[in-house]
């Protein structure tokens, strides 16, 4: 991993202005269960999100790059 990442994530977007939200609707036990993955990993649910997205997209678009 290089200096640049945090768990995945650049750190350009750890340390970006965050001006834009995106509302997510979800059940209870959804919920609870993204809460109960942020502690886990010690952050908070926004963090967790964000950073769960970041990577998740990164994989998703992965195979778009190498064409």
């Amino acid at each position: 991993m290089g200096l640049l990442q945090i768990l995945g994530t650049p750190m350009i977007l750890l340390m970006s202005n965050k001006d834009q939200q995106v509302n997510v609707r979800c059940s209870e036990a959804q919920r609870e269960q993204w809460e109960a993955a942020a502690a886990k990993d010690r952050r908070t649910l926004t963090d967790w999100i964000r950073i769960t997205l970041d990577d998740a997209s990164e994989e998703q678009l992965k195979d778009e790059k190498a064409k």
